[in-house]
């Protein structure tokens, strides 16, 4: 089975509950190189509640990583660079207004970055049936590769999606 390099985004917000657990469900089955970052001022208490929450076999190696300044510039940039396989984030739970003036923290991580994104927003039980969307980038293919791994660890049904234009048709 393919080891992949994963990075998981986690921060102050609510939302890192379902992140870490996600990540949990996942590395429970899927072997990984593991990187959880965390912005630097919530490092230690970040930091303690990860390695509680990620699976046993995992956290001997965990590699974690405390950023300065602008999480979301480092996290592009480290996908840029080809570092990771996948990336682990929840949406930052902010309202419909607030996404529509600013754009959703997930928007700028999937149109952002050269990595496959695993959106965390609820922990299903178990993973059943993965959706995956492609398009014609060269990327897309790695979407691909990602998911069959996945549906293959959890023996789930896989569904890829391609809209061929959008266009209106008469």
């Amino acid at each position: 089975m393919l080891e992949m390099n994963v990075l998981i985004y986690i921060d102050e917000l609510s939302t890192w509950n379902d992140t870490l657990a996600l990540a949990a469900l996942w590395l429970e089955r899927m072997p990984a190189h593991v990187t959880v970052m965390m912005p630097a001022k919530q490092a230690a208490t970040l930091h303690q509640t990860a390695l509680a929450r990620l699976p046993a076999q995992t956290q001997g190696s965990v590699a974690f990583e405390a950023v300065q300044g602008h999480l979301l510039k480092v996290v592009r940039d480290k996908c840029e660079a080809g570092e990771y396989d996948l990336l682990i984030a929840a949406p930052a739970g902010h309202g419909r207004l607030d996404e529509l003036v600013h754009r959703s923290r997930i928007r700028h991580m999937v149109h952002d970055t050269n990595t496959s994104v695993l959106v965390a927003r609820q922990v299903p039980p178990a993973i059943r049936r993965i959706l995956v969307g492609v398009g014609t980038a060269e990327h897309a293919l790695i979407d691909v590769r990602v998911a069959v791994h996945l549906a293959q660890a959890f023996q789930a049904e896989l569904t890829v999606v391609h809209v061929a234009s959008q266009v209106p048709l008469m």
